[in-house]
């Protein structure tokens, strides 16, 4: 006589791995997506609300928009340049994903240009 109910703790155990999976994949792969179009917005906002003079206020914006979502870029990895009377930011960074304790490297590069949009 088959056991009723057997497949409940089968079914239960899948949902828990897919639902596992899911976190996992959202804290390695959606994060950084969701970090650079945050950085992305900040930096459009900083772009507009500053003007060139203030390159060094600019840049400790800047930081401070990248430390809030740890974003890891550096001064050196972020130009400020002129339009006018608006600053123009570009910048670029990679963020590297890890998986399977250190095997297997996945490297996004992303930039953002607000004198492009």
């Amino acid at each position: 006589m088959e056991r009723e109910g057997g497949g409940f703790i089968t079914r239960t155990l899948g949902c828990i791995i897919i639902i596992g999976l899911l976190i996992y994949s959202v804290l390695n792969f959606v994060m950084p997506w969701y970090n650079y179009f945050y950085f992305k917005d900040r930096l459009k906002e900083i772009s507009l609300s500053e003007s060139i003079e203030s390159k060094e206020k600019i840049m400790k914006r800047i930081m401070e928009a990248a430390e809030e979502r740890n974003v890891s870029i550096d001064e050196r990895d972020v130009k400020i340049e002129s339009k006018g009377k608006s600053p123009v930011i570009k910048a670029e960074w990679d963020h590297e994903v890890r998986l399977y304790e250190e095997k297997v490297k996945i490297v996004f590069h992303f930039s953002v240009d607000t004198g492009k949009e």
